[in-house]
């Protein structure tokens, strides 16, 4: 700074010596009190300030000189220069307002370097001498504006079929940190789905420097992400550049409520079912699915039974009845409604669960554990009902069980039989076609089908062996003949009817105390009579018995009671101890005789047995 002092005070002092002597200038002089700029950094939509001042000598018109300014570029490249300034003087100046926007600015490393030079320029025509240098400059840094982009939201939502308005903000920046909006500036929107371009469009902001746009799901975007990108195209205000928009474009989310899920049905029965659809907006409001086509599918065991599509009224009620004969299967079904694939829903499926059940049989005897005596009749009249799953029973009408007859694990009897329309069974059992002694188990059985499952009610029906009726006809005591005569019928009930009691064995015991004199085996005949005549005199009964017991024994059968007669008789009255004591008189003498004929020839046999030879076998001895 004090050389370019000291050089302008030597112009200056040299130009006022050539003006004092009135001399001929042969060489232009001139000098730079300061070239200048407001300051060293702009953006590029700045004007540059430029303020100069100098001086200049020289002689027309033998001479030629003038003063200018350029503007060089990073690659030394004039990009502007102002007019040649001739004038001869001394404290000259001027200003120079040059906007950055109209030159040809390079840029590197996101800015751009200019170079402002203050140029002198002489020539003398007679010497023909010319020189054109610079003698001053400075540089200024200049930078393009930044740009920033803010969105209300990034990654919005929105269900196919809507129309999303979106309106980014864009915001132009100074060096000193200040933003202002970008008005009025044409920004470029593109809309990317999968790497695919689906729409573009130029759009102008307004001056808040909001963008509008309008995008349709249907035209302009495609499910799932979209990728929007609104660029800046490089320009001399401006670098290029490219802000990023994500909208997920989803199909709405629909919804099935049931008026209870895991129904059970009695098969037989209709089932009316009647589901309810709902669409959902993202802001989590719900609305009727109105007329929408719903498939519906019916799965048992992994097979399908039935499918068939409805349409939802405008309530979003899907309604259909389903046949437990016709569409469902025993146990537990499988009910798919399924939403297609479409544009505005995603394929969906709804289960709903449907057991089929059988409906349960009860069954009331009027009397368990009834007893009866054989030869008797018994009528039983169990009462079958069915219930259904509410609970509530009805009778079981003119259906077909399965009656078994067990008796000690064998069958006895075995018939299928109906009940009424009271659910009432009436049967009469038999005695002695049904029955058996003992404890007869009577099943019912309700045979798998499609209604009913298998089950089986017992009755317990004990059959206890008949008492049998005797009257007796003849019993009569000792007779002149002395004899008892024995004459009795016997018979048994059967179905209220007299039933002789043929061909059965009895057993007849005289015994006096508990000795038994004798025992006699005899069968009643044809016609149910036992007839006896017992002779006493072949009794051989002694003075001491006075009395004999005559007993008639039935042993029973499998399905009649023992029986026993006892009846005494006195045998005294029939003189029989008189006779019998004669007869005792008379063994008694023979014996004695016996004994002494003995004792008295045994004797004599042996006294002359030396002298005579004596035939015992000649010996008599009547008695």
């Amino acid at each position: 700074m004090k050389f370019k002092k000291i050089k302008i005070l030597s112009i200056l002092t040299l130009f006022l010596l050539t003006l004092m002597l009135n001399q001929k200038v042969v060489f232009g002089l001139y000098y730079v009190s300061f070239l200048k700029s407001d300051k060293e950094v702009y953006q590029s939509d700045e004007i540059l300030y430029i303020n100069a001042s100098w001086g200049l000598l020289y002689s027309p018109p033998q001479e030629i000189s003038y003063v200018q300014v350029k503007v060089f570029d990073l690659y030394d490249e004039i990009i502007w220069n102002t007019s040649k300034y001739f004038n001869i003087g001394y404290s000259l100046s001027d200003e120079w307002n040059v906007s950055l926007s109209s030159l040809d600015l390079t840029f590197e490393n996101q800015s751009s370097i200019l170079i402002i030079k203050f140029y002198h320029y002489f020539r003398d025509h007679e010497e023909g001498f010319s020189n054109e240098d610079y003698s001053d400059e400075f540089s200024i840094k200049i930078f393009k504006k930044n740009i920033t982009c803010g969105f209300p939201e990034n990654g919005t939502k929105i269900a196919y079929g809507n129309i999303l308005t979106i309106h980014p903000i864009f915001y132009e920046w100074t060096l000193e940190g200040t933003q202002s909006p970008l008005e009025n500036y044409t920004i470029l929107m593109q809309v990317f789905w999968n790497s695919t371009l689906l729409f573009n469009k130029s759009g102008l902001t307004n001056g808040s420097g909001v963008l509008n746009f309008n995008l349709s799901t249907i035209d302009h975007l495609s499910y799932g992400k979209n990728k929007l990108l609104f660029s800046i195209e490089k320009c001399k205000l401006y670098y290029a550049k490219t802000f990023n928009y994500s909208i997920d474009v989803v199909k709405k989310d629909i919804t099935c409520e049931f008026s209870e899920n895991g129904t059970k049905i009695a098969y037989g029965n209709i089932l009316t079912i009647h589901p309810i659809f709902n669409e959902w907006t993202l802001e989590g409001t719900k609305s009727p699915l109105g007329n929408y086509t719903i498939l519906m599918q019916v799965f048992w065991n992994g097979t399908l039974l039935f499918n068939k599509s409805g349409l939802t009224n405008g309530s979003g009620v899907l309604n259909f009845n389903l046949s437990t004969i016709d569409h469902l299967g025993n146990g537990n079904n499988k009910l798919i409604f399924s939403i297609e694939k479409s544009k505005l829903y995603y394929a969906k499926t709804f289960n709903y669960s449907i057991d089929v059940v059988k409906k349960d049989i009860t069954c009331e005897f009027p009397e368990n554990g009834t007893k009866i005596a054989y030869g008797n009749i018994l009528t039983i009249h169990p009462i079958f009902y069915e219930w259904t799953l509410e609970g509530t029973k009805s009778p079981l009408e003119n259906y077909t069980l399965l009656m078994q007859v067990f008796w000690n694990d064998t069958m006895l009897f075995d018939k299928n039989i109906t009940t009424n329309y009271s659910g009432i069974i009436f049967f009469n059992f038999s005695s002695s076609l049904h029955l058996k002694v003992g404890i007869n188990r009577v099943h019912f059985i309700i045979i798998k089908n499609m209604y009913f499952n298998e089950k089986c009610f017992s009755y317990e029906i004990e059959l206890m062996k008949a008492n049998i009726g005797k009257e007796i006809i003849k019993f009569q005591e000792i007779q002149p003949n002395k004899k008892v005569e024995l004459m009795i019928f016997y018979y048994f009930l059967l179905n209220g009817k007299i039933i002789p009691l043929e061909n059965q064995e009895f057993q007849i015991e005289i015994s006096f105390g508990e000795k038994t004199i004798e025992r006699y085996f005899i069968f009643t005949n044809q016609t149910g009579f036992l007839n006896k005549e017992i002779l006493l005199e072949g009794l051989n009964l002694t003075n001491t018995i006075d009395y004999i017991n005559i007993t008639v024994i039935f042993n029973g059968t499998i399905n009649l009671e023992r029986d026993i007669i006892i009846k005494q008789i006195n045998i005294n009255k029939a003189g029989l101890h008189n006779e019998q004591n004669n007869l005792y008189i008379i063994v008694f003498t023979i014996f004695l005789i016996s004994i002494i004929a003995i004792i008295t020839i045994i004797p004599i046999y042996y006294f002359n047995k030396k002298k005579r030879k004596v035939k015992i076998d000649d010996l008599t001895i009547s008695i």
